[in-house]
């Protein structure tokens, strides 16, 4: 990375851009990004503090972006014949893209972003000790790029065989990518923590006599574990910790098959102090959400994932452990995002209430410079 970062120069278009993000950053009282102590990050901070935003990209083109990346990672995990379990090369790969790319360009920056989803993708199979050849690594990209999937069919001007350049190329992009994100290499997975949770609310569920959704919590985890694949698709994965994004998919499951009717809402746990709740206070530690806290959370995971809210719907629905809600089943089938109806312009900041409480600063060095609007 260069040791300088300099702004480009914007379009109109683009300054306007520019100056409602960071408009909203100083009515917001937003953060930067480098003020959080881990990889954790609010919606805010995620919404107007990313280098795209600074220099003028559309939330929407962002997010396509995003969206288009973490597909071919996904589908290319796939062709390398990584093993099922093994779905952490995917959410790795797809998390090194996002933080990425909370500091650099993604439309106008040194590196296509196709190619950085690529170097990621070779990066996670080392991380998480299923080491594929780069050649082959190139070879996948390249038949989901200009392949099957390529708009207009196969392009046969580009050579299916990887060059040397094209290799010394994604080692460069590797290279920048451990040092954007200061060789921070960990990625905790949420699926784990969801297999955890999951062990609770079995022992809670026999000793509620809950058979019924004993029979059924094979599919309950199997649907909330998709819905954490989903989220990795967007940048929501950078916004909860991962217990916190398990939690979350869990308790939208929940909302989701209670209102087709599939299953009765879960039963309350008695937390730590004995104290009988909600189930997800049982399992995730100190930390207490209310059930309005939670309902809030689900609707905003509902909103970046499937761009629906809690409302809208034509019937009332029955309760579940959130509460009533009346939100549309959202289709499995994974689709580019669109700007979501419900904003009033794809630059606004999402509404909210007090700006996140401070936390202890990074290292200095961990993080790029990022130029200020």
């Amino acid at each position: 990375m260069p040791a300088a970062v300099t702004m480009r120069r914007l379009t109109p278009e683009q300054l306007e851009v520019a100056r409602k993000a960071a408009q909203a950053a100083r009515d917001f009282d937003v953060p930067p990004l480098e003020s959080s102590a881990g990889w954790t990050f609010s919606r805010k901070q995620l919404r107007v503090h990313t280098r795209s935003r600074k220099e003028g990209i559309k939330a929407t083109e962002e997010a396509k972006r995003r969206f288009r990346a973490c597909e071919l990672i996904s589908k290319c995990s796939q062709m390398l014949k990584i093993p099922t379990q093994a779905i952490r090369v995917m959410t790795t790969a797809q998390t090194f893209f996002h933080r990425y790319y909370l500091f650099h360009n993604i439309v106008e920056g040194e590196w296509d972003f196709m190619d950085v989803a690529t170097a990621c993708l070779f990066l996670a199979t080392k991380v998480e000790e299923h080491p594929k050849f780069l050649k082959h690594v190139l070879q996948a990209t390249y038949h989901y790029r200009h392949g099957v999937h390529y708009p207009g069919g196969p392009n046969p001007s580009i050579p299916g065989n990887p060059t040397e350049a094209d290799r010394d190329k994604i080692r460069d992009i590797e290279r920048d990518v451990v040092a954007a994100m200061g060789f921070d290499l960990h990625v905790v997975s949420p699926h784990p923590k969801l297999s955890g949770i999951s062990n609770v609310m079995l022992k809670a569920c026999k000793d509620a006599d809950r058979a019924d959704l004993q029979a059924i919590w094979n599919v309950v985890v199997q649907n909330a574990s998709l819905a954490i694949n989903d989220a990795f698709y967007r940048i929501i994965c950078l916004q909860h910790e991962p217990k916190k994004l398990a939690l979350i998919a869990l308790a939208q499951t929940e909302q989701k098959m209670v209102t087709a009717g599939q299953i009765k809402a879960f039963p309350d746990i008695k937390d730590a102090m004995g104290a009988q709740g909600p189930w997800w206070n049982a399992v995730f530690g100190d930390t207490s959400i209310s059930r309005e806290e939670m309902a809030e959370l689900v609707d905003d995971f509902e909103l970046q994932l499937f761009y629906k809210r809690r409302g809208q719907g034509k019937r009332a629905q029955p309760e579940s452990t959130l509460g009533t809600v009346a939100t549309a089943i959202p289709s499995r089938e994974m689709t580019a995002p669109e700007v979501s109806p419900n904003r009033s312009s794809d630059d606004s900041i999402v509404e909210g209430a007090a700006p996140p409480a401070a936390k202890k600063a990074r290292v200095e060095a961990v993080r790029p410079a990022v130029a200020a609007v």
